[in-house]
This record gives C-alpha cells, sequence and structure tokens, in this order.
C-alpha cells in the first residue's frame, strides 16, 4: 500500500473520531438543528411545513432536507441520524480537500490541508452538526475540483460535471450564490466561450425549484423572499466591495511606492521567519489567551475567528497566478457572508477548508525558508536540531488542537453536552397533561417528543404579528396550520434564559414584554434547565 494513502487513511481515521466521538449529546442541541430535522421530518412525509408554518423554503432550499428527510425516516427520527450525515459530508470534504491540494500543488499540500482540517476544532465542532452548509461545503470543493480537472484536460464530461455540482449548491443553501459568482468569475478569465453553458447548466435545478415553488405556494415564497432580503446588511455589502477592491489591488499599488516598500519588503523578506514566528506566537496569544489557553468553550468556537484564519495569507502567496486566482475568487465571495448577513456562526462552515488549504500552502512555505534561515545562522547546531527546533516553532498550534480536540470532543471537559434524560422528563410531563388535540409551545427539539399539536414560541409570537429573530409579522393566517397563539397552550416550555434572549431580537419590545407577562404569571414546573408555563391547567 502506497506511503501516502496510508497516510490518508490514519488522517480520516483522526477526523472520524475526532468527529463521531460523543456525537449525539456534544455539542448541546443547537436550535436551528431541531427546525432542520422538523422540515425534513415533515417533507419525507409529504407536508411542506416548518412546525406549524407553511414552508416556502426561503432562505433554505429543499435539497438538504430532501436528503436528510430520507434518512430520518429509515433509520429514525433521531438527532444523529442528521449528525451523522453532517460528518459524512466534513469526512468526503477532507478526502476531496487532500485530492484539490495535490492537484493544485503537491501530495505533501493536499496531506497537511486535510491533516489540517481534520482537526480544526472550529470546523470539527461544526461538522458535527446538522447543517446544510456541511452539504454545502463538499458540493463548494467538488465544483473547485472538477474545474481544476476541467482547465487541466478540457474534456466536457469535467464541464457537465461542474455544473452538475454547482447546481445541487445552488439548491442546498443560498450562499450556493456566491460559489456560482466564484465559477462565473474562474470561467470569464480562463475559460470565456464557456462561462454561459456552466451559468445556464448550473442554474436549471434553482429555475426548477422556483417554478414549481411559484406553482404550489406563490404568495408565500414571494412573501418570504422580501421578507429575507430585508435581513441583507447593504452597508456590509459596500464595506466587503471596499474591501476587496483594496486586497486585489494593494500589491499593485505596492509596486507603485517602490522605493518607500522595497527597503521595508527587503527587511521582511530577509527575516521573514522571524517575523512570521513572532506574529504567529502573538496572534495565538491574543486569540486564545481569553479561553486561558488549555481550554475552549462554545461561545469561542461559535464566534467562528481563530487562528486558522492566517491561512487566508496563504492564499495570497500562491505563486502561480491560475492557481491563486481560483483559490482568492472561490474564498472571497464566500467571505462576504461576515458583512452582508453579519453572521460568524455555521454560514463560515464552506471557509473553513479554504483556511485549511491556505495554512498548509503557508506553513510549508513558511518551514522551507526557516530551516535554511536558521541553519546559517544555528551553526553550532547539528541540522536535525536545527530541524526538530523549526518544526517546534512552525507548527506548535498543531499540538494545541490536538489538545483541545481531546478535551472538548472525546473527554466532554469544556463544552455544553445535552442533558436528554431531562428532555426526557419534560415530555413525559406533557405527555401525561396533553392529549392529541391540545396545543404546547416547546423548543425546535422537543416537538418531536411529544404527541399533540406542537409549536415553538418565536412562531407563536408571530402568529400574533410579533417579529421575533427571523420570523415576519405579516404572514398571512392560511399558512398557519392552527392557532398557535400563546393564548391556546397548555404548555409553554422554555429554558430560562429564553425570555432574556427574544428581548435582545426583537424591535417590538413592548409587545414583546406584555407576552412574557402573561406567560411569566402562569403556574410554572421546573425541571432545570427547562421552566415548563401551564397557562390553562387552572382553566382546565
Amino acid at each position: 500500500m502506497d506511503k501516502n494513502f496510508k497516510i490518508l487513511l490514519l488522517i480520516l481515521l483522526l477526523g472520524t473520531t475526532f468527529r463521531a466521538w460523543n456525537l449525539e449529546t456534544i455539542p448541546h442541541w443547537y436550535w436551528d438543528e431541531g427546525v432542520n430535522m422538523n422540515i425534513a421530518w415533515n417533507l419525507t412525509n409529504g407536508k411542506m411545513q416548518w412546525f406549524c408554518l407553511q414552508y416556502a423554503f426561503v432562505p433554505h432550499p429543499p435539497l438538504f432536507f430532501i436528503i436528510a428527510g430520507v434518512l430520518l425516516k429509515f433509520l429514525g427520527n433521531y438527532l444523529i441520524v442528521l449528525r451523522t450525515l453532517s460528518v459524512t459530508y466534513s469526512l468526503l470534504s477532507i478526502l476531496v480537500l487532500y485530492l484539490i491540494g495535490k492537484e493544485m500543488f503537491d501530495e505533501k499540500t493536499g496531506l497537511l490541508a486535510g491533516f489540517l482540517f481534520a482537526i480544526y476544532p472550529t470546523a470539527i465542532y461544526w461538522n458535527r452538526m446538522g447543517f446544510a452548509n456541511n452539504q454545502l461545503m463538499l458540493l463548494l470543493l467538488l465544483t473547485l475540483y472538477f474545474f481544476i480537472r476541467y482547465l487541466d484536460e478540457k474534456k466536457d464530461r469535467w464541464l457537465y460535471l461542474v455544473s452538475l455540482s454547482l447546481g445541487l449548491a445552488l439548491i442546498t443553501e443560498i450562499q450556493g450564490f456566491f460559489i456560482l459568482i466564484s465559477i462565473a468569475i474562474l470561467f470569464w478569465f480562463y475559460c470565456k466561450k464557456k462561462t454561459l453553458n456552466v451559468l445556464i447548466l448550473s442554474s436549471i435545478p434553482f429555475l426548477l425549484f422556483t417554478g414549481v415553488m411559484l406553482w404550489i405556494m406563490p404568495d408565500a415564497f414571494i412573501h418570504d423572499i422580501l421578507h429575507n432580503s430585508g435581513r441583507i446588511n447593504f452597508s456590509g455589502m459596500l464595506l466587503f466591495i471596499m474591501l476587496m477592491i483594496v486586497t486585489l489591488y494593494l500589491p499593485r499599488a505596492i509596486r507603485k511606492t517602490d522605493k518607500f516598500c522595497k527597503p521595508i519588503i527587503h527587511e521582511i523578506g530577509e527575516n521573514l521567519p522571524v517575523y512570521y514566528i513572532a506574529g504567529s506566537i502573538v496572534t495565538f496569544f491574543i486569540i486564545y489567551s481569553p479561553e486561558g489557553f488549555l481550554s475552549l468553550s462554545d461561545d469561542f468556537l461559535m464566534r467562528g475567528i481563530d487562528y486558522l484564519w492566517l491561512g487566508v495569507l496563504g492564499l495570497f502567496l500562491v505563486k502561480e497566478k491560475i492557481n491563486r486566482d481560483i483559490l482568492i475568487y472561490s474564498f472571497l465571495p464566500l467571505f462576504s457572508v461576515i458583512f452582508i448577513f453579519d453572521r460568524t456562526d455555521h454560514m463560515l462552515i464552506p471557509i473553513h477548508t479554504f483556511l485549511c488549504l491556505g495554512m498548509a500552502i503557508l506553513l510549508i512555505r513558511i518551514f522551507t525558508l526557516s530551516i535554511n534561515y536558521f541553519r546559517k545562522r544555528l551553526t553550532s547546531i547539528k541540522p536535525m536540531g536545527v530541524a526538530i527546533i523549526t518544526l517546534i516553532l512552525i507548527f506548535y498550534p498543531v499540538a494545541f488542537f490536538i489538545y483541545y480536540d481531546f478535551g472538548a470532543f472525546l473527554n466532554r471537559n469544556w463544552l455544553m453536552s445535552e442533558d436528554i434524560t431531562r428532555r426526557e422528563m419534560v415530555a413525559d410531563l406533557i405527555k401525561a397533561n396533553v392529549n392529541s388535540s391540545d396545543l404546547v409551545i416547546v423548543d425546535s427539539h422537543l416537538v418531536r417528543f411529544v404527541d399533540c399539536r406542537a409549536s415553538v414560541l418565536i412562531q407563536a409570537l408571530a402568529h400574533d404579528g410579533v417579529s421575533v429573530a427571523y420570523m415576519a409579522h405579516d404572514y398571512e393566517q392560511e399558512r398557519f396550520l392552527f392557532n398557535c397563539s400563546h393564548k391556546n397552550a397548555r404548555f409553554i416550555v422554555v429554558k430560562i434564559d429564553t425570555f432574556e434572549k427574544l428581548k435582545n431580537k426583537t424591535e417590538n419590545k413592548t409587545e414583546l414584554a406584555t407576552i412574557i407577562d402573561e406567560i411569566q404569571n402562569c403556574s410554572v414546573y421546573n425541571i432545570d434547565p427547562y421552566l415548563s408555563y401551564m397557562p390553562q391547567m387552572e382553566s382546565g
């Protein structure tokens, strides 16, 4: 068996271990995962429904829900099924990332990029959760790989595969359109005559989806598009465009000020290993010192910004223009999510592979320079000793990442884990006091634990005209399958901090405060961390 193939298998084994261990309970059950499960389960049972609201698949197109729904139908309506799907996507992404690194650079770069992604704590955290963004990540990498192969061979089969994977991305997540922008730019630069072909072919799945939705539920589809377009941060979009212009034209500007910049660039170039190592240590200290270096938290991992963002530098250090263009123009549109949607959560999942590939490029480049640099200056130390010192100074974050992975995902030391027993206790309390026609308002996961009409609080508020988080205030009443107002609920189950979080996610603070007061004046049963309010117990 080839040595590199054995290394790749070990990397996949490592990635599987960190992603699959304690998968059911770590991380804690994220709200959106429950939403995704509900939509997928309803779809596979022939209902286009999001709890008690008819769902028009905006802003989340249906492909992920179709695939997830089929698995839930055959394997059971359990969160671990959805999470296993995400883990599978991430492991396949390791393999495709390796192929991209190998195809664009060499075997060493591909293996290192795959290894970094396998042990990257932030990526592992999000890969363990049931998000469509994990499916999008794999489709993005496949699109990029097929494009690279098309450039090499100019065979139509690669063109069709680019169109297929890109088309599937467009009906997986709205971010797929950022991939469409990337591919359009790259084809325009390097295969201009084929640009229109790819755009037409890849748009077919989305056009079919749009046509079906306009036929089945036109009013809901158009309403939800207009509502979600209001969530775009247009000032952030402008800021990103300005940043991209500056980034792309900065090298040209530096060349025009050659007399001023040349001594500085020469100084940095002469001592780049020292500057990099010092900058790396300072950066690591700034990022991880709030966590105490020896632990991680859910808040830190959800923040999305960490040490591996230095990998962006690696994307710009690629020597071959065509490879540099492929990576930068694939990365930048997806990077714009931070500015356009003001998000650094699971929407950044597709970016993680670029950070790892960029970091692999950067580390190999710096390591090669550092070996030569230190051998010339540390002449009293044997070459092997210099190599070991250099390896430690350059790759020390890898040791921290593996330590973090063991502590967070294998040993259950730092992250919030799900207490399934507590959920079942709340579900038992509800089931003992309701019948199938009663309404309960619970969180996104408890919906599947109870055998009655169920919805969630933000939908109950939207039914009463109060917009909270991403819910609109003006849904047509016909879209609600039943009256899910909090006034009709027999149980309202929330976590202890729910009301405070809701207050920060609405502009209708007066109306929300009134409803919260009404709920809190009801009888309550406490099963920590859940508060079970019983509005109709006294009258019922």
